[in-house]
Formats: structure tokens, sequence, C-alpha cells
């Protein structure tokens, strides 16, 4: 589960990450960097992967705990907002790696924003706890516009 509220240690990147998985193979830490969208990030460090990002670490926050999550392995992956916040480039891009990178792991995410939600099997629409709509994304599209989401029409 990945929620709004993403604790990092006092640690490295690295670290961070083998939280998941104490053994993690090298190659699986890049995979994950890959699919969270941060590897390009991470390589840039002067440090890398053992660049020291502190308790708060914000920058990093939410793509190293998907990439932490997605090392863990699952059956079903919650993501609680987990890819706004970003550019609408960088979001579209964390979704669709996700999505790709799934397999057989189920995935639920509650979002504000309507990126990739034609790559989900089914969409609830919720306000205040009450659904308005559910079903397909080709099924609600035409409906969705009637339905707050952020102001760049996401």
């Amino acid at each position: 589960m990945v929620t709004r509220q993403v604790h990092l240690f006092n640690a490295s990147i690295r670290e961070n990450l083998l939280l998941a998985d104490l053994y993690g193979d090298p190659r699986d830490l890049v995979r994950v960097y890959r699919i969270a969208q941060v590897h390009a990030f991470i390589t840039g460090l002067p440090d890398g992967q053992g660049t020291w990002v502190g308790e708060t670490g914000v920058r990093l926050s939410g793509r190293i705990s998907i990439a932490r999550a997605l090392l863990r392995g699952c059956l079903l992956l919650i993501l609680d907002g987990r890819g706004e916040g970003h550019d609408a480039v960088t979001e579209k891009n964390l979704m669709y790696a996700v999505l790709q990178s799934l397999g057989d792991c189920g995935l639920l995410l509650m979002s504000h924003s309507a990126t990739r939600l034609e790559a989900i099997d089914e969409i609830g629409l919720l306000d205040e706890g009450r659904v308005l709509d559910h079903g397909r994304f080709p099924d609600i599209s035409p409906g969705i516009t009637r339905y707050r989401f952020d102001s760049d029409g996401r």
C-alpha cells in the first residue's frame, strides 16, 4: 500500500528501498526505479542510490514508496493518489509504467486525476463517500466532465 503519507528513514535512497527486500537484486532495484520514474534523477545525483535522503525526502518520497511497494511484490497494490503532484508527462509515464509492471498483481487506485483511466478495468467515481457512477472508461467517460477534477482537466 502506498499512501499519501510516506515515511522515508534518515538513510540512503537504496536503504529506504531495501526495506521491502533486504537482499534486493541490483537489477530489480533499477527496474523499480525506472517504473517509479526516478532512475534518471537518482543516477544524476553525485552519490546515486547512496544519496542520503533524510526523514522528509520530499522530492523522492512518493516515487520511492511506489518503487518500494513494487520491489516487495504483491497480490494487490493500493495507490492513494501517488502520481499526483507531478507534471502531467511524469504522471502519465508513471501510471503507464506501473500498469505495465503489475503482471498478476491487482491495482486499487484512489485518485483525483483522470490520467490513464482508459487502462483501468473498473472505475468508481465517488463524492464524499457516495458512488456517483461506475463502470469501464468508455461507458462513463462522457459523464466524467460533469464531475470535479483539477482545473487542468485531469
